[in-house]
């Protein structure tokens, strides 16, 4: 999953475009709230809001086990880079070529139409949390 997030951020610093984005409300799971600690990353989740810790942000909402991750923003330096439209068709590109060069099993959670949209299940555990978006395999995280 990290190296996923480092092609995407690749790509988004490639083609990055400068936008705000304002804030949606979110259905999401409190449970999952707080900083979980997981195969040399650190996620951040609040009341529907995500970070990946110095690569990807956005919102996530939760449906009884089934979650839905938007990435909004890339971190490129200090800055954090909008996902727009263009940078949705940057990483399309980008992706394909991957898919191609290495087999697309990393990549065969992605929805081909929404490059920076994820969905899979989640099951927390007492203070662990295993998260398994579609086609990937499960990662465990514990919280801090």
């Amino acid at each position: 999953m990290v190296k996923l997030f480092g092609i995407i951020a690749l790509a988004a610093v490639i083609g990055f475009s400068m936008a705000s984005c304002g804030g949606d409300d979110h259905s999401a799971d409190s449970a999952l709230n707080g900083t979980w600690l997981g195969a040399g990353t650190t996620m951040t989740l609040d009341n529907g809001k995500f970070e990946l810790e110095g690569q990807a942000k956005g919102s996530y909402t939760t449906s009884g086990d089934k979650i839905t991750i938007n990435i909004t923003h890339f971190k490129s330096g200090s800055d954090w880079i909008a996902v727009t439209s263009e940078v949705k068709d940057l990483l399309k590109l980008v992706l394909a070529q991957v898919a191609g060069d290495e087999g697309g099993d990393m990549l065969s959670g992605l929805n081909a139409d929404n490059p920076t949209n994820m969905t899979g299940k989640y099951k927390i555990t007492g203070n662990q949390l295993t998260l398994t978006l579609d086609g990937q395999p499960p990662q465990t995280f514990t919280k801090k």
